[in-house]
Order: C-alpha cells, then sequence, then structure tokens
C-alpha cells in the first residue's frame, strides 16, 4: 500500500518520511487481574474516547491485552510529553479499576 502510495504521488520515499511528524509517545503496562476483561470493559473504552476526543485527532491511543502476560498495554502519542504522561495516567487508572478493582500499578 506503501509503495502504491507513493507511486501515486510521485515522491520518492526519503521526500515522503520529511512529512511525519514524529508525537511524544509513552507505552505503559498495568497488572490486571482480568484481561480477557478488556474487551467488555466500557469504563475504559469511555475514558479512552474521551482522551480520542480531547486529543482532537493530533494524537492516538492504543490498548490492548498482552498476550502472554495478565497485563494491558496502554500507548499514547500526543503532541507534548505532558499531556502524553497526563493521558497515560488516567487511563491506567480507569484500566486498573475496572479490571483488577485496586489502585493502580503500573509495570514497566
Amino acid at each position: 500500500m506503501l509503495l502504491a502510495a507513493l507511486a501515486r504521488i510521485g515522491e520518492p520515499t526519503s521526500v515522503a518520511a520529511q512529512r511525519i511528524e514524529r508525537l511524544p509517545q509513552l507505552l505503559r503496562n498495568v497488572a490486571v487481574a482480568n484481561k480477557a476483561g478488556l474487551a467488555d470493559a466500557a469504563g475504559v473504552w469511555d475514558a479512552v474516547a474521551d482522551v480520542e476526543r480531547r486529543l482532537e485527532g493530533s494524537g492516538r491511543v492504543v490498548l490492548r491485552a498482552s498476550g502472554t502476560e495478565p497485563l494491558v498495554r496502554v500507548m499514547v502519542e500526543a503532541p507534548t510529553v505532558d499531556l502524553c504522561n497526563e493521558l497515560v495516567d488516567e487511563l491506567c487508572v480507569v484500566v486498573d479499576r475496572e479490571l483488577s478493582g485496586e489502585a493502580a500499578h503500573p509495570v514497566a
């Protein structure tokens, strides 16, 4: 798909790559008791939707359950490091509350 898009616009990869704006990104793992419950955790997905609204298209949010550990991975890209940290902190608290029922305890 990338090659087709580059061919369509007639630019080399080196020129197109310069248009990509890199944003601060933070990934934090949250230990949970029930990672399988992530898909149905309405409170978590409401919080994700709120963060996405606040980002107004200037970042992204990715949450996923680890395939091998009792963790939910919370990743945010945002325009600033401070905002990135704030949003990850908020989401980690919600993930922990909804899937563990204890105080937030992020893992490295």
